[in-house]
């Protein structure tokens, strides 16, 4: 049997003015962690799933701390780089609740999120210019997939 884990959250001691952390009262705290697993870089994502968590959410008694603390958590962040469902909502949608995040398509950033900085810019040959970072990630990838195809012709 797969091991659970327990949801994490971020905990704010201003969030609210009880004695006891409002996360203890949580409704996600009873239930199972991968059900607010979401990672915003796939494509696809259980719907089912998605709404069983979000409905955990609907019921919490502490559901505007939770979003609030997240959101003080997430300050600045873009989507890409926020995970799970909190609050109900997803990273997405909570990216766009944020004034300060990184927006996509904000010319100070590439679509992935890395700061476009004179080091961080490479000029693809035509003109425009790549983000060095996502480069060498392609990179990488393109070798790893180059390597397994030469493993796969030699076995």
């Amino acid at each position: 049997m797969p091991e659970t884990r327990k949801m994490q959250r971020p905990v704010s001691p201003t969030a609210t003015n009880d004695a006891e952390p409002w996360h203890t009262r949580a409704a996600c705290t009873a239930e199972d962690a991968p059900l607010f697993d979401y990672d915003p870089r796939m494509k696809q994502h259980d719907e089912g799933v998605v709404e069983a968590a979000r409905e955990i959410c609907r019921s919490c008694p502490v559901l505007d701390a939770c979003i609030l603390d997240t959101l003080d958590f997430e300050a600045g962040k873009p989507w890409i780089e926020r995970f799970e469902i909190v609050g109900a909502l997803t990273p997405k949608q909570r990216a766009g609740l944020d004034p300060t995040a990184r927006k996509v398509g904000d010319p100070r950033y590439c679509r992935n999120g890395h700061p476009r900085t004179p080091e961080n810019q490479r000029n693809n040959g035509s003109g425009a210019t790549t983000c060095a970072v996502c480069r060498h990630e392609q990179d990488v990838e393109n070798g790893r997939a180059r390597r397994a195809r030469a493993k796969e012709l030699t076995a």
